[in-house]
């Protein structure tokens, strides 16, 4: 959510996920947690790039650079 405080700046990602589970079905449970951590942790590259931070730059239409930050 953005706020003027923060300079329009993003604080929080949230992702969330809904599923209807058959009640005590731990070992699916356990396997859907473990692909989400492993979502985060290994293969989403948006999320990794937002926790690490990454260069933003814009390009005019002769290549030139408008704007380098990050």
């Amino acid at each position: 959510m953005s706020r003027p405080e923060n300079d329009g700046r993003v604080g929080v990602v949230r992702v969330s996920y809904e599923l209807d589970l058959a009640e005590g079905d731990t070992r699916t449970a356990e396997a859907l947690e473990r692909a989400i951590r492993l979502t985060h942790e290994k293969y989403c590259t948006v999320s990794r790039t937002v926790e690490h931070g990454a260069r933003v730059e814009a390009l005019g239409p002769d290549g030139t650079t408008l704007f380098a930050g990050g």
